[in-house]
């Protein structure tokens, strides 16, 4: 019995020490559940073939940190060392990713996971319009409606629709038409029939859309013209041309006329033109102008316009003036027309700033019989009168009433505003030795300062021919306001009539006028044949050095300090440090400032 119990205790402890050291190191399951990734909208089953497990996850899905949820009959798994948690830990999946499973045995097996993101089911046109700045025939960017596959536009009237470039935007892979590839804002079509574009998805489905361009109908709907002739009213002893004023015509006939049945002659861009529903003739229909008849003129797409003709007749006791203007070719001080404004019996005018209005000759023209002034006839662009004060023009009608027109001529004010001269006095600038002038050409002033002057708070002075000058709004008063010049300065001139002139101020610093060499020396570490560094001493324009006894000085190389911009040996720039010359005679280094200027110095080395 004892031994029975033995051996059992001894096939227990084998069998446990068996399971303790299992090999078994399979992923039996992998997927990725929606419940732990928020990227999917359902769950995502792996196949697993082998040591390779392969996953396709929809288009659009970002995989850079998807949380696993597998299964494994090993004691671990983990990615690049890092433990791995089913439904825990996130993975980057942008690459195939591998998992190592440790069998309880410590032994491993490596599985590749790969997850491929499928190709995009999406195929649809989102926007498309026409921009002017692809189609030259448009004067403005038209949009087009997309109601489901249906998309359409709408061209301004007389657009040439056979070569239109289309700009839209899609989220399929690519767009075509009768098979020919179409590039958003450069591929031109012909649009008088519908077209068809056919969208290809990534994943090869596609989607067909029909562009339906229809061309607006005109709007024109003008009168242009609108007069009564002579040939189609026996009543008119002469044609009457009206006036048209927005949608207000109007016109005035000889006083007797008849109006009950005139004929009027018009043109017009529109489709039709009716009267109280009546179709019109341009000089066929009738109609009783006894009161104001409006015209409607109907435009191609349907829109209406309504004028409003008035016709006035001519009161037999005429004596108006109704025109006044001083013209150029009648007096010689204008050097253009100057029409007068008639309000009632107000003539008013303005002629230019420093006019003689002593001697004005006025061209008028009257409904009157004839027209005085102080009981002196008047004839239409012959006699002058003097406008400096108002004066009365008596109008006398063929029925011999009169009315009396004040005319009165004002001048304009004065329309200078130049900027004349404009300078920087040291008077007033402590920063300048001497005064600067600036240049004016045009609207442009330039004023270049002495090198090293401080141009935050410049006193300008200048003078004008205008009422006032400003800044950025504020008065400026010559040579007392300051500014700073560090940048351009635009001064506004207003002159007595209100108008305005801007001047642009620029102030350009002189460059530097420096051009000493402060310092000069040959160091033994630019030079093998030196023992010592050697100093020269420089006096005045004059630079000595000391090289010991048997220095070979054909081929110095001198280092040295400059205020100038450059230094040359014979025209040949010198480097500090670099630059070697032969100084068995004494050798000139020209130094050229920065404003062009140039010093000499004569360098002599002399070997003891």
């Amino acid at each position: 019995m004892s031994r029975n119990i033995d051996r059992i205790l001894i096939t227990a402890l084998i069998a446990f020490f068996v399971s303790c050291d299992s090999s078994d190191k399979d992923i039996t399951a992998f997927s990725f559940t929606a419940e732990l990734n928020p990227a999917l909208t359902s769950d995502v089953d792996a196949t697993i073939a082998g040591t390779s497990i392969a996953a396709t996850v929809p288009a659009g899905t970002d995989v850079t940190s998807l949380r696993a949820t597998f299964s494994t009959d090993g004691n671990r798994v983990a990615v690049g060392g890092v433990t791995q948690v089913s439904g825990t830990t996130a993975n980057d999946f942008s690459n195939p990713v591998v998992y190592t499973v440790v069998a309880d045995d410590g032994s491993t097996k490596l599985y590749t996971v790969t997850v491929t993101v499928a190709p995009s089911s999406a195929k649809s046109i989102t926007t498309f319009a026409f921009t002017a700045a692809d189609n030259p025939e448009l004067a403005s960017d038209v949009g087009a409606t997309i109601n489901g596959t249906a998309i359409a536009a709408t061209m301004p009237f007389g657009t040439d629709v056979t070569a239109l470039i289309a700009t839209f935007a899609t989220t399929g892979a690519s767009v075509a038409v009768n098979g020919t590839a179409q590039v958003s804002g450069e591929t031109a079509n012909d649009f008088t029939n519908p077209l068809v574009y056919t969208v290809t998805a990534a994943d090869g489905t596609t989607r067909s859309y029909t562009v339906t361009v229809t061309v607006a109908p005109s709007s024109a709907k003008e009168l242009t013209a609108f007069a009564f002739r002579t040939a189609d009213n026996a009543g008119l002893s002469s044609d009457v041309t009206a006036t048209i004023n927005g949608t207000v015509i109007a016109a005035t006939v000889p006083y007797g006329t008849d109006v009950t049945a005139l004929v009027a002659t018009f043109a017009t861009t529109g489709a039709s033109v009716t009267v109280n529903d009546t179709p019109q003739v341009s000089a066929q229909t009738a109609n009783d102008f006894t009161a104001p008849v409006a015209y409607v003129v109907a435009a191609a797409d349907a829109t209406t316009k309504t004028y409003t003709v008035t016709v006035t007749i001519a009161p037999s006791p005429a004596k108006a003036i109704t025109s006044f203007s001083f013209r150029s070719v009648d007096n010689p001080d204008l050097a253009a027309d100057v029409i007068g404004t008639i309000d009632g019996a107000a003539i008013a005018a303005t002629v230019p700033y420093g006019t003689d209005v002593t001697r004005l000759v006025a061209t008028f023209s009257t409904t009157g019989a004839r027209v005085a002034v102080n009981g002196a006839a008047q004839v239409s662009g012959t006699t002058p009168n003097d406008f400096a004060t108002p004066v009365t023009y008596v109008v006398t009608a063929a029925d011999g009433s009169t009315q009396s027109y004040t005319v009165t001529v004002t001048i304009a004010p004065n329309a200078a505003k130049a900027i004349t001269s404009y300078a920087f006095l040291s008077v007033n600038n402590a920063g300048l030795a001497a005064d600067v002038p600036a240049t004016i050409v045009g609207t442009n002033i330039v004023a270049t300062v002495p090198y090293g002057t401080d141009v935050r708070a410049l006193v300008a002075t200048f003078a004008t021919t205008g009422a006032s000058v400003t800044v950025g709004g504020v008065p400026q008063t010559s040579g007392a306001t300051a500014h700073d010049f560090s940048t351009q300065v635009l001064y506004t001139v207003t002159a007595a009539d209100g108008s305005t002139q801007r001047y642009t101020v620029t102030v350009a610093i002189a460059p530097s006028p420096a051009k000493d060499i402060t310092s000069f020396a040959f160091l033994t570490v630019n030079n093998a044949g030196l023992t010592r560094d050697v100093t020269a001493t420089i006096t005045g324009t004059a630079i000595a050095a000391r090289a010991p006894a048997g220095t070979d000085v054909t081929k110095l190389v001198a280092s040295f300090t400059t205020t100038g911009a450059s230094v040359s040996v014979n025209r040949a720039l010198q480097t500090s440090g670099i630059t070697a010359n032969a100084f068995t005679l004494p050798v000139t280094y020209v130094v050229t400032a920065a404003d062009g200027t140039t010093q000499s110095y004569s360098v002599t080395v002399t070997a003891m």
